[in-house]
């Protein structure tokens, strides 16, 4: 039931605290950062559907239809300070949904609508690629297919470069400094090189910070 569940805490509540999503203060860049949350840990089983299983049920399978997904992303939302409520939709193939007798019989899937308070919406009908390369290809194949980016559906990239703003549908992607990555390394390097051979080198985690460029595949 689709109605009871979309204000339930989402089972990926306490990666959500860990990852201090609520601290982001740009909105774009927390809804971003909660959706490769939630895409990290489910993949979308190919079919459409208007009824999610239980969100637990959904992560401890490792996915599931987008319905399932979808439910457990809007709960994710919500625990991350966001407004979001599911958007009804019928799927092309099944033709115009009609405008004088609507019927929820008549709908097939939904996606998410996230209510920004400065104005607007977004929509989270979006293929995530994990890199730029991917979301060349995924630019592609859509082309291929006759579907229109971004008006039929949109691609995103969650570790971009520069070369997405060189397309000819401009990427929009979560830019990594890579600069910045790029000097942590040689410098870790360096003091590997240098350290006292009888001293075993310490095991660093860092973080780093990455920047939503939006551009035309999503505007």
């Amino acid at each position: 039931d689709l109605g009871a569940h979309l204000n339930d805490h989402s089972p990926l509540a306490d990666d959500l605290k860990q990852a201090k999503v609520t601290e982001i203060a740009n909105l774009r860049e927390r809804v971003a950062a909660v959706y490769q949350l939630v895409m990290g840990k489910v993949k979308w089983n190919g079919k459409y559907e208007l009824s999610p299983a239980p969100t637990l049920e959904t992560l401890n399978k490792g996915g599931g239809s987008n319905a399932d997904i979808n439910l457990l992303l809007i709960q994710s939302l919500h625990d991350a300070g966001l407004t979001a409520a599911p958007v009804m939709l019928r799927t092309r193939d099944l033709g115009q949904l009609s405008y004088n007798f609507p019927s929820i019989r008549k709908l097939s899937t939904f996606i998410v609508g996230v209510i920004m308070p400065t104005g607007g919406n977004m929509y989270l009908d979006a293929i995530l690629a994990a890199t730029d390369a991917q979301g060349i290809g995924a630019l592609r194949a859509l082309k291929e297919n006759g579907l229109r980016v971004p008006d039929d559906i949109r691609v995103l990239s969650m570790t971009g470069h520069r070369v997405g703003d060189m397309l000819e549908t401009s990427l929009t992607s979560m830019e990594l400094p890579g600069l910045e990555i790029g000097a942590q390394a040689a410098d870790m390097a360096i003091h590997a090189i240098n350290a006292d051979k009888k001293q075993v080198t310490a095991l660093q985690h860092l973080s780093f910070k990455a920047v939503l460029a939006e551009r035309e595949t999503t505007m």
